[in-house]
């Protein structure tokens, strides 16, 4: 392929790219864009020792969180870092097309694989989400990995380094990068040695990708400590059993590649109970996933590339899926932006297949191509608009997503951002009507009602929250403070008592817990 061919194809992507992103550029952060951008100060005001120990984006994401804040600028807007959000968008594009190349397919059907992977709906929560960018700087790095691994490291140890560097880089992004090695162990195992390629495989390459793990482990050993529980409403599948876990996540994968596939049916949010993979159709789910690995690697010898690209979307899944183990949320869509390239290759391989068959075909399946183009990328900006701001973007989980606890209790808080009480307080009950033992609903709930000066009501809600969270001192003083308006002393009582057993030491406790008995024996007792 000439230089010409290729750059034309690097501009014609980057356009791509940068136009079905153009209207995103003026969202405003929504989401966790407060937690990491708004509310937390830059590593160099941290102090970079700070920085790099403390947990504060998931397990050792250090480099993401570095991206954002060199993205700063006084005043600060949001327009700097979706500008390198799609820059790395971009980037991640024209990685997939040199790899499609690089594996041997046709520069009709790499330019497909690659335009159908730029204006993918399904990237949307990846790109458009400014702290989604941890998640498409990991993929573009395990791309860059694979393609310097299928194309050689050249000689001496440059090759190696860089490549390892450029893991590193991945790593400190999202641990997700730690799919490369399935990656580079099904590329080694099935396109190297059943294309009867020359090359030897470096086994170099294996040992400074694992070293870089290593290193990173040990870097991060102390984020660890700091792993909370995985709450029920993020993920279910955490609460069950392996073998329940592991059917149902199968369902799940199933799930994502219809998605892929057929990107018609995209949420904001997917957590629990909109996500609720069936008890029996799980095995069968887990059943088909190893029938149709087995039928790939059966074909291998066939369609050697076809079957890489194939068993990519399983493979690259390996560490979201909550197959092997449970990760933070059950499902979520911006999860399935490397994975989704496998099934963009396998497309890229149709095309380049059925364009051999003449020019009248070849020429029907450029329109074909085309118009799959065009309408995901009207399917991309649909899907973007719901990140054009905090406040729409909870509106609108909860609008498309009504089943989820998580999307209406989001809701409530924005509500309450607001001072619209009335509609934080519908919002919170329908979290807790999906979820009952959802506390934190049931906290900023009791919290609403107090201030829409319902008592009975906040008295009853704290008293929900309180089953969850025995231990708030904090929230027992506020059902006490109701309890003693309502001059209830017998029900306020527990809550003091709960309270001098909590903070032994607080003074403030003791003498609360004096009065309240005294006021239930009949004595004004005061202090």
């Amino acid at each position: 392929m000439s230089w010409f061919t290729r750059v034309t194809a690097w501009v014609a992507l980057g356009v791509l790219v940068a136009v079905v992103n153009a209207p995103t550029v003026d969202y405003d952060f929504a989401y966790d864009d407060n937690a990491y951008i708004l509310e937390r100060a830059p590593a160099w005001e941290q102090g970079w020792p700070a920085f790099f120990s403390e947990r504060s984006f998931g397990i050792g994401r250090h480099f993401a969180l570095l991206s954002m804040d060199l993205d700063r600028r006084d005043p600060l807007a949001p327009r700097p870092f979706h500008y390198t959000n799609i820059a790395v968008s971009a980037l991640a594009t024209l990685l997939l097309w040199e790899l499609a190349i690089a594996l041997g397919l046709s520069g009709a059907g790499a330019f497909a694989a690659a335009a159908l992977f730029a204006v993918h709906p399904i990237h949307t929560d990846a790109v458009v989400n400014i702290t989604g960018r941890a998640g498409s700087m990991a993929a573009a790095s395990v791309m860059g990995c694979l393609l310097m691994h299928v194309r050689g490291y050249g000689r001496g140890v440059t090759g190696y380094a860089a490549a390892a560097l450029l893991f590193l880089l991945g790593l400190g992004s999202k641990e997700d990068a730690l799919v490369l090695f399935p990656l580079l162990i099904l590329y080694d195992a099935i396109v190297r040695r059943e294309t009867k390629s020359e090359e030897q495989i470096p086994w170099a390459a294996y040992v400074a990708y694992a070293g870089v793990t290593a290193a990173w482990l040990a870097g991060v050993y102390s984020n660890f400590a700091t792993v909370t529980e995985i709450g029920y409403f993020d993920n279910p599948l955490a609460h069950v059993d392996v073998w329940q876990r592991m059917t149902r996540a199968s369902e799940i994968l199933w799930s994502y590649a219809g998605l892929t596939i057929w990107p018609t049916h995209l949420l904001p949010d997917r957590s629990f109970a909109v996500t609720r993979p069936d008890t029996v159709a799980g095995p069968t789910g887990l059943i088909v996933w190893i029938v149709a690995v087995a039928t790939a690697l059966a074909l291998r010898v066939r369609t050697p590339r076809a079957a890489f690209a194939f068993l990519w979307f399983p493979a690259t899944f390996a560490i979201t899926s909550n197959i092997v183990f449970p990760i933070g949320t059950i499902m979520a869509e911006r999860l399935a932006y490397l994975p989704s390239a496998g099934f963009c290759l396998l497309a890229g391989l149709a095309v380049a297949a059925v364009a051999k068959r003449g020019r009248f075909i070849g020429g029907l399946t450029a329109v074909v191509t085309f118009i799959a183009v065009f309408a995901l990328g009207l399917a991309y900006d649909n899907r973007a608009r719901a990140w054009a701001s905090d406040d729409h973007y909870h509106w609108v989980a909860a609008i498309m997503s009504p089943d989820s606890a998580k999307a209406h209790h989001n809701l409530g808080l924005t509500h309450a951002r607001a001072e619209k009480y009335e509609d934080a307080a519908r919002a919170f009950e329908r979290s807790l009507k999906i979820y009952p033992p959802y506390s934190r609903s049931a906290y900023y709930l009791a919290d609403i009602y107090g201030r829409l000066e319902r008592p009975y009501d906040a008295t009853r809600t704290w008293e929900r929250y309180i089953l969850e969270e025995p231990d708030d001192a904090g929230a027992r003083s506020q059902i006490l403070h109701l309890y003693v308006t309502l001059e209830d002393f017998d029900a306020a009582l527990p809550h003091a008592q709960a309270m001098a057993e909590l903070e032994p030491g607080n003074i403030e406790h003791i003498k609360a817990l004096v009065v309240i008995e005294g006021r239930v024996r009949g004595e004004n007792i005061v202090f």
